[in-house]
């Protein structure tokens, strides 16, 4: 049985879901550079504030024995909950981030199953994808948004059941007009192959990120959701033999609430396997995990 990903569980609940040691499931972390303390401090806080919420005259004690965490974590996270104190994330940078939730998920479809149960219960599937490219997202019989977009329309090798218009055409729409946008853009770098499947660099990625965190802004509603899908790497330079962290959801969600967004929820899309581009400077993006963040337009 493999090892899944589950802030909820400690690293031995882990190991013992999975009937494997403890050291294995240590590897499985750091191999896939998982920030397993900050999943499992957000899981935590998340608890205490959902039963504090519901039971707002529970005693200490009340607390101890319905979440099975010792006094000092409870009261912790009260203090962090309802003090006004800031989280390490939130302090560096300087804005309040709402996170919701914390799900796991092992492919795209299952999440975005998830994410319509929970935001758009009364829809079967998204008003609009902005990157529909060749309908990936919904190979596994999810429906199709109505209103499709990319920037590349693959020659005719796209879907031809379910063609997406180019997305040029999605700047001329008026604003407001949609509740839910979905957005998957590349998360490869390879100065080699500019296009479909990588970005020439990391300015061009983010240039990307704006561009399209802006067009979502504006084309919903106050109150609409996006859903934007992104991942954490570290570039490699072979050359230099340097690496450094390239924290490219940190950027999205810095960006976004600078737009009027506020981030509600996020889900992590737990991967076995690494991508990697080759370039001519020969840098190589490792992908271990995804994220899909879900903001609401509260402007």
């Amino acid at each position: 049985m493999s090892i899944v990903y589950d802030p909820s569980k400690t690293p031995q609940e882990m190991a013992d879901a999975a009937g494997v040691s403890l050291t294995e499931v240590r590897n499985f972390l750091q191999r896939n550079s998982f920030d397993y303390r900050a999943d499992r401090a957000t899981y935590l806080r998340e608890q205490v504030e959902e039963f504090f919420d519901k039971n707002p005259e529970a005693t200490e004690k009340e607390a101890l024995e319905a979440l099975k965490m010792s006094l000092p974590t409870i009261k912790k996270y009260l203090r962090l909950s309802f003090s006004g104190a800031e989280t390490c994330s939130q302090k560096q940078k300087k804005k309040s981030v709402r996170q919701r939730g914390l799900s796991v998920g092992n492919t795209d479809g299952e999440i975005l199953r998830d994410i319509i149960n929970i935001y758009l219960p009364k829809r079967r599937t998204f008003d609009c994808d902005l990157t529909f490219g060749r309908g990936e997202f919904y190979a596994g019989g999810l429906q199709v948004p109505k209103h499709r977009y990319d920037k590349y329309l693959f020659d005719g090798k796209g879907s031809k059941k379910h063609p997406a218009l180019s997305l040029d055409e999605a700047y001329g729409l008026p604003d407001g007009c949609f509740e839910s946008v979905v957005i998957d853009l590349p998360i490869s770098i390879d100065n080699s192959d500019s296009g479909v499947n990588a970005f020439k660099s990391l300015n061009g990625m983010f240039d990307s990120y704006h561009d399209m965190l802006s067009l979502a802004s504006r084309l919903l509603k106050k109150g609409g959701i996006l859903v934007f899908k992104t991942s954490d790497f570290v570039l490699r330079n072979d050359s230099e033999a340097m690496f450094s962290g390239q924290w490219a959801t940190d950027h999205a969600i810095d960006y976004a609430l600078e737009l009027g967004f506020d981030l509600t929820d996020r889900f992590i899309l737990a991967r076995r396997q690494s991508l990697q581009t080759r370039g001519s400077m020969k840098i190589r993006t490792g992908l271990k995990h995804g994220y899909f963040l879900i903001f609401t337009k509260i402007q």
